[in-house]
């Protein structure tokens, strides 16, 4: 995907791509730090744990810390960059299209919050050992022993780093979805109010371009499940398929969304066309 933005983009969406090389980016880093973290996450009513399996727990605790806090700031930063998106497609049906400066510096603002807030979540792991007396109290019935790196908080009540990152991905999900979902709404009627005055291939290019954003406005479906699997088990209602659960949803938001992208913008859609074709013939 960030190569077709690169180098397959066509000029009528030239602008545009920025926000779609932002997402690119941003699935990226999600797809790549949880390679190499690929955790599962314990959430209990006081600690919060994150027992990685990836290959960090060859490197160290800490390396796996840095890139669960990466992880989790590429996934908020998509939720925001989505946002972003369908606000720019109803901007540009009402007024001249931005820079592409200008959207790169509205992209960095809408990102430093999510940037800092990753920065603060550094400074939440605990000691590992402390950590595991502390669930092991809490959940008697589990066994730690093939456990090789265990990171996370002891308290979350008492780090305020823990608390600022949770609450910063849990309570935005269903505002920002009530959002895009009603923005949506508003670039739809207002194409069909100006669907009169618009070239037919503008017009199709919108249409184009919403029902992309139509298909991952679906996506953040999976976030929000993934926040409620994450609440049932801070409620004590905790097992190794819900503790899974939680990435394993997040992670088809920067698996699909690419698809998506590359399914409705033609020129992608052709250029992986023409090397299936050229394979085959091979």
């Amino acid at each position: 995907s960030v190569y077709f933005c690169l180098f397959k983009t066509p000029k009528a969406i030239k602008c545009y791509s920025v926000l779609i090389l932002n997402f690119a980016l941003s699935d990226l880093g999600a797809c790549m730090t949880d390679l190499f973290v690929a955790n599962r996450i314990i959430p209990t009513r006081m600690s919060m744990a994150i027992i990685p399996n990836g290959f960090c727990i060859y490197i160290s605790s800490g390396v796996c810390f840095v890139l669960y806090a990466l992880m989790l700031h590429f996934f908020v930063h998509s939720l925001f960059s989505l946002l972003l998106s369908f606000a720019y497609r109803y901007y540009v049906l009402c007024y001249p299209a931005p820079s592409r400066n200008t959207l790169i510096v509205i992209i960095l603002i809408v990102y430093l919050p999510t940037f800092t807030h990753m920065v603060i979540y550094l400074f939440a792991n605990d000691d590992p050992k402390e950590l595991e007396d502390a669930l092991r109290n809490q959940l008697p019935n589990y066994s730690f022993e093939d456990t090789k790196v265990i990171i996370g908080t002891v308290d979350t009540m008492k780090s305020l780093p823990t608390l600022l990152m949770t609450l910063y991905m849990v309570v935005p999900i269903i505002p920002v979805y009530a959002i895009i979902l009603l923005v949506r709404l508003k670039v739809r009627r207002k194409l069909d109010g100006i669907a009169d005055k618009m070239s037919h291939h503008t017009r199709r290019m919108h249409h184009t371009l919403l029902n992309a954003l139509t298909c991952q406005a679906i996506l953040p479906i999976f976030y929000l499940e993934a926040v409620i699997t994450f609440v049932i088990q801070t409620l004590g209602i905790n097992h190794k398929l819900l503790e899974y659960s939680v990435f394993s949803m997040i992670l088809m938001i920067p698996s699909l969304s690419p698809v998506i992208n590359i399914y409705f913008i033609r020129p992608y859609r052709s250029e992986v066309n023409y090397f299936i074709q050229k394979d085959d013939q091979l």
